[in-house]
């Protein structure tokens, strides 16, 4: 391509690696995980990690809605929200927007999430709810924490 087109060869100067694994850290879920980077140009590449839960008797990928009774996601993002302040010192929403986290966007519990024994761990990617620097942000929940919130598990 180079050869055809080398006026423009800075546009070739591209990567993207992913790098696999999967944790069985609760006996009813296999967690696949897919570790991601790419670089286009620009200042710096984006990393991103994609998470996938699955449930290991059906075979099937876990969403929120199959693990969280109907009407979970306020006390959800509640706690997420308690998580949160505590990483970034911040008293409450307000001052985490104040300092660039969830600014401008709603509080949601992220889709990449994985299911541990006792804790459920969302992941958000750098750039989705905060500034670049703050890098990936991990929220680990107790499950004590949202007992009241879980499906009951057969």
């Amino acid at each position: 391509m180079y050869r055809a087109d080398n006026a423009h060869g800075i546009s070739y100067n591209c990567e993207y690696v992913v790098k696999t694994h999967v944790d069985n850290d609760n006996e009813k879920y296999y967690t696949y995980i897919a570790d991601t980077y790419f670089y286009g140009g620009g200042a710096h590449g984006s990393s991103f990690v994609i998470v996938k839960n699955i449930n290991v008797n059906t075979g099937k990928i876990v969403s929120l809605k199959d693990i969280f009774v109907p009407g979970y996601e306020k006390a959800l993002c509640d706690i997420i929200i308690k998580k949160i302040c505590k990483k970034f010192d911040a008293k409450n929403l307000e001052d985490l927007r104040s300092k660039s986290v969830f600014y401008g966007i709603d509080v949601y519990p992220s889709q990449n999430f994985i299911i541990g024994e006792k804790s459920i761990t969302f992941i958000y990617s750098p750039d989705e709810i905060a500034f670049h620097a703050a890098g990936e942000i991990r929220v680990e929940i107790n499950n004590s924490d949202i007992k009241d919130i879980l499906k009951k598990q057969d």
